[in-house]
């Protein structure tokens, strides 16, 4: 592969938008074959190139660049340098073998340090900008720096050790991009923020077009890059700029048809009216090139409808929420009084009804006034919240209005434990409705971004795992960011829809005590329910002259006394025992989780790992130099992919069994089969390391860390009741701050 093949690439632009978008699409080569026009022929040749030199270059082998014969001296600096040979690069640069400002093939015009930029080699890089290298030589046939090639794979520890050295990054090549337009051509978000930070910063002009008046939103949202589109917009890029084909960034992103794209261009104010130069606004080419059902839903997620009109609202987002959080209450005793009056196979069909009824009322009148997605709106709206205080309500009234009343005379202890019980299940389940999990603040602090941006750069660690691309800030271990509030949450658990709020920090004692006390409560329920049959019947045959005769058909009496005769109150007892099964599958696996000092969300990971074996710089958006690339990442670079076959896929079946917890439970009882086995594995060591919870400090010393403050002046009995006030908590019975915790106690190596 030759030079020419790795720099060549025509002008992606479109010169002239034909009706039938055969112009359009920026990934087609033009008709001459030798004449490459796609943004995505770029990446690919330049991808391409840089893998074949990488594993040639691994293999010891001498490239062929070309049928040209070549000076055999400056052949094997440039090999030097693709390899990252420092010592044969030193040998012939300090011995005048080679001049660094005549480095190149007059033919082909590409220095040693375009070649060290490509490949990576940040100390290639390093020595010869040092030695007197120019940084900003333009080689190849698009008269591209080498700054323009890091930039266009992504490099962002090359670009910024060029920059240090005295790059330009306002020098175009031939085609007239840019250190910001290469960037974004790259899809690499880690450079793009860099680029962000460092270089446009109060200096250049976010919306700088190309030659074809194209700026680097237009090129990201072409890209259906919606990382990059997020963060030029959070540096104020005009959705509203024209190329010169009267083309906005929402008019390219119908064209590609990528929804989260198009969602943040509406959310930021785009025209979808506008029409381009030939008059087509987005609804034509929607429909010219099937992306109309894309374009429709972005319009649906900002409230209008897919004429583009704003849907109509019915109620406010807090009334709405407040409907879908009580109709429950209504619904499951209507439900069981249906049941109880009527025979069952026609209330059966009454009841499907309703709930039918109510549940297409609720998905298109009521949910939309606060959550507007097709995907899953009711699971993320506050129903299931509905539905478990509802129940909880329910019991509340029949044990306070009938339970208690009978039962009261016989079993006193018992019933005044229930109303505490009821107490505490409905402080808890309020508390943790209105908890903050652990949100840890993002910034707009534009320094201690670069601050950040830079500590990361020096550990070799600025990739999508180590830095918050949406809060710019570094992720604390133990962390996951949660898109409904834009927060990274500390300790990061689960989302529980049961009490629609994050399990987190800062409330999952709270959560593990609810779900705890919610158990016990149901179980000490049910003996007041048996009782309660069995004084209903005393009592009507006693004072009512009732006469009952003997029924065993469940087994019990009193069941079957409730089933025939209080068939409502038989009914909710069989719905909270229900509950209880799912409860008591959350407990086992909290429970095991707490043992092992690790979170839900870790466990997940852990189980993720042991599947995929394993993750590619791609993955997390590194471009971290060989050199400075931790054990850890190579560990887990080195391990095969995941099998796509492997994957299951979701259906109605497994999304009950997640919001049962049963798929966790399943995964949980699978994991401690694993730890129980002693059959001998070929990949076993592999597997151990990869599968090791960093966290788990010994059963012991896991439950003192989950129950106790850290705050030792305190009482007892406070330190294992309440929950955490800030981000400061116990691990491996140290304090540590959970929004800033980067390494691990005692751990010998940093692993943020």
């Amino acid at each position: 592969m030759t030079a020419e093949e790795v720099d060549k690439e025509s002008d992606p632009a479109i010169e002239d938008v034909k009706s039938d978008y055969d112009a359009i699409e920026l990934g087609n080569e033009n008709e001459n074959e030798n004449e490459v026009v796609s943004l995505d022929s770029m990446k690919a040749v330049i991808s391409r190139a840089s893998s074949e030199l990488k594993h040639e270059n691994d293999q010891g082998e001498e490239r062929d660049l070309g049928s040209v014969e070549k000076d055999p001296i400056l052949e094997r600096y440039h090999a030097a340098c693709k390899q990252g040979d420092m010592k044969t690069l030193r040998e012939m640069v300090e011995s005048k073998v080679i001049d660094l400002s005549n480095d190149y093939d007059p033919k082909e015009r590409v220095s040693g340090l375009h070649w060290a930029c490509i490949n990576n080699r940040l100390s290639a890089v390093k020595y010869l900008a040092g030695a007197g290298a120019e940084v900003n030589f333009k080689g190849g046939e698009l008269d591209a720096t080498p700054l323009h090639w890091a930039s266009k794979s992504g490099l962002v520890y090359i670009v910024d050790e060029l920059l240090k050295a005295g790059a330009d990054p306002n020098i175009t090549d031939s085609q007239g991009y840019n250190l910001l337009h290469t960037s974004v051509f790259s899809s690499n978000i880690m450079l793009v923020i860099y680029v962000l930070f460092f270089v446009v910063d109060g200096k250049e002009d976010v919306d700088q077009p190309d030659p074809h008046q194209r700026t680097a939103l237009q090129w990201a949202t072409y890209q259906a890059d919606a990382l990059t589109v997020e963060n030029l917009l959070k540096f104020n890029a005009d959705v509203k700029n024209a190329d010169d084909a009267g083309f906005t960034a929402l008019h390219w992103g119908t064209v590609k048809g990528s929804i989260p794209v198009m969602d943040l261009l509406i959310k930021h104010g785009s025209d979808f009216f506008q029409t381009t130069n030939d008059g087509k606004n987005c609804f034509t080419i929607g429909k010219e090139l099937y992306s109309i059902g894309s374009l429709e839903a972005s319009l649906y997620k900002n409230g209008f409808d897919k004429n583009g009109f704003p849907l109509p609202q019915y109620f406010s987002a807090s009334t709405g929420k407040m409907l879908t959080f009580f109709l429950p209450w209504v619904l499951i005793p209507l439900v069981f009084y249906i049941f109880s009056k009527i025979t069952f196979f026609i209330a059966l069909l009454i009841n499907t009804i309703v709930l039918v009824i109510s549940g297409l009322v609720l998905s298109r009148l009521v949910v939309p006034s606060y959550l507007l997605s097709k995907r899953h709106p009711i699971l993320n709206s506050p129903l299931l919240a509905g539905i478990l205080s509802g129940t909880i309500a329910i019991a509340f009234f029949i044990w306070f209005t009938k339970i208690s009343i009978l039962t009261f005379t016989e079993k006193p202890v018992g019933n005044i434990i229930m109303l505490g019980f009821f107490i505490g299940l409905i402080t808890l389940f309020i508390g943790l409705m209105k908890s903050d999990p652990g949100y840890i603040p993002g910034t707009v602090d534009h320094d201690k971004v670069r601050e950040t941006i830079k500590e990361l750069l020096s550990l070799g660690k600025f990739d999508a795992k180590h830095f918050c691309v949406h809060t710019w800030i570094r992720i604390p271990l133990r962390s996951k960011y949660d898109r409904d509030s834009a927060c990274l949450i500390s300790a990061f658990d689960h989302f529980c829809p049961w009490v629609y709020n994050q399990i987190g920090l800062l409330n999952h004692k709270l959560f593990y005590m609810f779900v705890v006390l919610l158990e016990i409560s149901v179980w000490w329920f049910l003996p007041l329910m048996m009782e309660y049959f069995d004084e209903l019947e005393d009592y009507l045959e006693n004072r009512k002259g009732k006469h009952f005769g003997d029924c065993h058909f469940l087994g019990d009496e009193d069941l079957c006394f409730g089933l025939h005769h209080d068939t409502f109150n038989f009914l909710l007892l069989c719905w909270v025992i229900f509950q209880a099964f799912w409860v008591l599958c959350l407990i086992a696996v909290q429970t095991v989780q707490m043992l092992k000092g690790v979170t839900d969300y870790e466990f997940v990971q852990i189980n993720k790992k042991l599947k995929s074996n394993g993750t590619t710089t791609e993955d997390i958006f590194s471009s971290t130099p060989p050199e400075l690339m931790s054990e850890e990442l190579i560990a887990e670079l080195d391990a095969p992919a995941l099998d796509p076959r492997q994957v299951p896929q979701r259906t109605c079946f497994t999304v009950c069994c997640t919001l049962l917890g049963l798929d966790k439970l399943v995964t949980m009882i699978k994991s401690v089969l694993r730890l129980k086995s002693d059959e001998p594995s070929s990949r076993s060591s592999h597997l151990s390391a990869l599968a090791r919870i960093p966290t788990d400090y010994g059963w012991k010393q896991n439950l003192k860390d989950f129950w106790l403050l850290p705050d030792t002046s305190s009482p007892l009995w406070r330190r294992i009741l309440l929950p955490p006030k800030d981000s400061h908590a116990l691990l491996n019975g140290m304090e540590v701050d959970y929004y800033t915790l980067y390494t691990l106690p005692n751990a010998t190596e940093e692993l943020v």
